[in-house]
C-alpha cells in the first residue's frame, strides 16, 4: 500500500501544472503561448539523458534510497521555479527536473512489479496505472483551485508533495529494499530493429495516442483560459473529468476488449476519440456543460486505447521488448504533440487567423490521429489476411 501511496503523490506536481500555464509563464514572464509549451516538453530530454544510467544506478544503491534522493532533487527544483529566475531559468531546472522525476517513476513502477507474485502483476499494474490517472486528474483540478489564489503555490505543492515521498522512503527503507531486484537483460541491435519492423502498427497508435495526451497537456489548458476565457479551476476540472472518466473505464475498457477482440475495440475507439477531440475545437459554441460531456466521452474512448494497444503488442510474442517499444514512441509522440503544437500555435497566430490559430491545432492533431488510425487498421488487415493465406497454402501443400 506504501508504494501506491507515493505513487499517487508523485504523480501530483506535474498535473498541477497545465492550468496554470498561462499565468506562471505567459503572463509571469511575458512569453508566447507557443513557448510556454515548451516547459512542459523539455522535461522529456531530462528524462531520456537519465535513462542510460538508470540500471547502474540500481545496481549501485538501494532503491529507497535512489527513490529519497531523486524525489528530494525533484522537491527542490520545483521549490526553485516558484522564484522569479525567468524562463531560460526555468526552462534549464525543467530539465533536471524530468530526470528525477523518470528515476522515481521507474523505481515505483519496478518495485510495484516486484511486490508480489508474478501471476498477479497485472492487477498491481492495473491498479497502479487507475490510481495514476485518479491522482492526476486530482492534480488537474487541485492545480486550478490552489493557483487561482496565487499561481506559483502550484509548485510549492509539488515541492510539498515530491519532499513526502522522500521522507515516506527513507522511513519504509527497511520492507521496500527487501523486495527482489530484477535484472533486465540487454537486447541486441539486430532484435530490436526486427521488433520494431513487426510492431511499427502498434508503435505508431502508441505515438499518436500520447500526441493527443500532449495537446491535451500544453494546447487545451491555453485555449480553455486564454480563448474560451474559463477560469483556471474551469479548466482544470473540465482536464479531470477526461482523466476520472478514464480511470473509472480502464478495467471495464480491458474486459470488454477480451471480448470483442482488441482490434475492433481498438477502432471504434479510436475514432471516437478522435472526434471527440474534433469537437473540441467547436468549443466556443459551447456551454460549459456541454465541453463537460465531451471531455468524459474523450475519457471514455480513452480508456480503452492503452490496454488494446499493449495487449496488440504482446501478441507478437516479444513481451517486455514490445511493452518497451511502445513506452520508447510514446514518449516520442508526447513530446512532438506539446513540441509541434505549440510550433504550429506560434505560426497560425503570427498570422491573419489569429483567433482560429487554437481551434486549427486541435484539429490537426485530431485528424491526425484519425490518419494513423486508418494507416495501422489497414496494415494489421493486410498481415492478418496475408497470415491467414500463409496457413491455407501450406493446409493444402
Amino acid at each position: 500500500m506504501t508504494l501506491y501511496i507515493l505513487l499517487a503523490l508523485a504523480s501530483l506536481p506535474d498535473a498541477m501544472v497545465p492550468p496554470m500555464l498561462r499565468d506562471l509563464f505567459i503572463v509571469r514572464y511575458g512569453v508566447t503561448e507557443g513557448a510556454a509549451h515548451w516547459f512542459m516538453a523539455v522535461n522529456l530530454i531530462g528524462a531520456a539523458c537519465v535513462v542510460p544510467i538508470l540500471a547502474r544506478l540500481r545496481r549501485t544503491t538501494a532503491p529507497t534510497t535512489l527513490l529519497a534522493v531523486a524525489a528530494a532533487i525533484n522537491g527542490l527544483l520545483l521549490a526553485l521555479l516558484a522564484f522569479p529566475i525567468g524562463f531560460t531559468g526555468s526552462l534549464v531546472l525543467r530539465v533536471v527536473e524530468g530526470a528525477a522525476d523518470l528515476v522515481v517513476f521507474a523505481l515505483l513502477f519496478d518495485l510495484i512489479v516486484k511486490s508480489g507474485a508474478a501471476a498477479t502483476r497485472g492487477r498491481r499494474l492495473g491498479m497502479a496505472s487507475a490510481l495514476l490517472m485518479f491522482s492526476i486528474g486530482g492534480g488537474l483540478a487541485l492545480g486550478g483551485v490552489i493557483g487561482e489564489r496565487l499561481p506559483i503555490l502550484v509548485f510549492v505543492g509539488g515541492a510539498v508533495a515530491c519532499l513526502t515521498v522522500a521522507v515516506v522512503a527513507c522511513t519504509s527503507a527497511g520492507p521496500i529494499d527487501t523486495l527482489e531486484r530484477i535484472t533486465q537483460v540487454p537486447i541486441a541491435r539486430s532484435t530490436r530493429l526486427r521488433v520494431a519492423r513487426q510492431l511499427w502498427p502498434t508503435m505508431s497508435m502508441a505515438f499518436a495516442d500520447r500526441a493527443a495526451a500532449g495537446l491535451f497537456i500544453a494546447t487545451v489548458p491555453l485555449f480553455f483560459v486564454s480563448q474560451l476565457e474559463l477560469s483556471p479551476s474551469q479548466s482544470g476540472g473540465l482536464l479531470a473529468v477526461t482523466m476520472l472518466v478514464m480511470a473509472v473505464s480502464s478495467w471495464p475498457a480491458g474486459v470488454l476488449s477480451d471480448r470483442f477482440g482488441h482490434f475492433q475495440v481498438r477502432i471504434v475507439a479510436a475514432l471516437c476519440y478522435a472526434a471527440a477531440v474534433l469537437c473540441i475545437a467547436g468549443a466556443a459554441q459551447m456551454t460549459v456543460l456541454m465541453l463537460v460531456g465531451v471531455m468524459a466521452v474523450i475519457g471514455l474512448a480513452g480508456s480503452a486505447l492503452m490496454p488494446t494497444s499493449m495487449a496488440l503488442a504482446t501478441r507478437s510474442g516479444h513481451g517486455p521488448v514490445a511493452i518497451g517499444a511502445l513506452h520508447a514512441s510514446g514518449n516520442a509522440g508526447f513530446f512532438i504533440g506539446i513540441v509541434g503544437s505549440g510550433v504550429l500555435l506560434e505560426v497560425l497566430r503570427s498570422g491573419e487567423s489569429n483567433a482560429a490559430a487554437f481551434p486549427i491545432v486541435i484539429a490537426a492533431l485530431a485528424a491526425l490521429h484519425i490518419s494513423i488510425t486508418i494507416v495501422t487498421t489497414v496494415a494489421i488487415m493486410l498481415r492478418t489476411r496475408r497470415a491467414g493465406n500463409h496457413i491455407t497454402n501450406t493446409a493444402t501443400t
